[in-house]
């Protein structure tokens, strides 16, 4: 499309020209007081919007819509590469694709959505050679007293308290739950649950806790102790019997 928009009259004219059949290029660019490259953009701009609308082909009003449209977004998208050298920069600071998102939403309502945000922000650092972090949404912040704990977690013997330990602590630096999970050689949802104990009841909630035996499980257990005892005294009495027979 063209770099800037000309006048809607002079669009309408290329339209008008374009159904009617070929075109003289040198010509139509001077009558109209534009460029042919950018009397080109618009042809095949044209062509295009006939190919995939060919039941509008010779609806100009629709045709003028759809550039509108796609202006817009051409305008959007300018935007974001003109703005993710400082969302690179702030991201490499400590900040986050979600959260630099989520500022951009509020200032565009009608924006793109957080996966295109981030697919378009992908693209810009490749284009650029820029290498940024990705960050965990799931950033925590442990406090000096937990960090401690965690440490002395790391040197355990116990694997739980040495995973859960690793887990949190790479979390603090941003790491990702799909990253944690390949390293750790874990899961997803065993790491969220964590996460979400540490949450909710801090390190004291992620202590193995004993597990509590109900009533019916306890008189289960009961029933088949009594049972066995009397297979004990049964067998017993078989082989006392056998004793005797053989006196």
């Amino acid at each position: 499309m063209a770099a800037h928009r000309i006048p809607v009259q002079k669009i309408q004219a290329i339209f008008g020209f374009l159904q009617q059949g070929a075109i003289n290029y040198r010509k139509l660019a001077k009558g109209l007081g534009i460029t042919r490259n950018t009397l080109k953009k618009y042809v095949a701009s044209i062509h295009s919007f006939q190919v995939e609308c060919p039941d509008k082909r010779a609806d100009f009003d629709f045709y003028l819509i759809s550039l509108q449209q796609e202006h817009s977004c051409s305008n959007t998208v300018r935007f974001l590469q003109d703005h993710f050298m400082s969302v690179a920069h702030v991201i490499i600071e400590g900040s986050t694709r979600k959260v630099e998102w989520l500022k951009y939403h509020a200032a565009n309502p009608n924006g793109y959505r957080y996966s295109r945000f981030c697919s378009l922000f992908a693209k810009w650092c490749n284009e650029n050679n820029q290498s940024v972090p990705v960050r965990s949404k799931h950033l925590l912040q442990i406090s000096d007293e937990d960090r401690v704990v965690f440490l002395r977690w790391r040197r355990s013997n116990s694997r739980r308290k040495y995973t859960q330990a690793l887990a949190f602590l790479e979390l603090e630096k941003g790491a990702t739950l799909n990253s944690l999970s390949r390293k750790l050689g874990t899961s997803r949802r065993r790491i969220k649950k964590w996460l979400t104990l540490y949450e909710q009841g801090g390190i004291a909630n992620l202590e193995k806790k004993p597990r509590k035996i109900g009533e019916a499980i306890q008189g289960n257990m009961q029933t088949k102790k009594e049972n066995l005892i009397k297979l004990m005294h049964q067998h017993l009495s078989y082989m006392e019997l056998i004793g005797l027979l053989g006196e």
